[in-house]
């Protein structure tokens, strides 16, 4: 399912805690796989070529420069 990102400053507790949430699971899930969860410090470049800062995404580059996902799989 697609739903377009929404700009936000800060995040509700609730919110944060969703986010944590899920980063754990996938971190769990992803554990021992070429892909790795990564957190809102990394940003996405989106075909339109907007930057989005997503709550979290599946990171499946080997690279590791810059602040900017290579191979997102999954965007959250």
């Amino acid at each position: 399912m697609f739903c377009p990102p929404r700009a936000m400053t800060g995040a509700s507790l609730r919110h944060d805690a969703i986010t944590v949430n899920v980063l754990a699971e996938l971190h769990r899930q992803l554990k021992g796989h070429r892909c790795r969860p990564a957190t809102a410090d990394v940003a996405v470049r989106l075909p339109s070529g907007n930057v989005h800062r997503p709550d979290a995404l599946v990171e499946c580059s080997d690279r590791f420069d810059g602040t900017l996902a290579h191979e997102p799989a999954a965007i959250i």
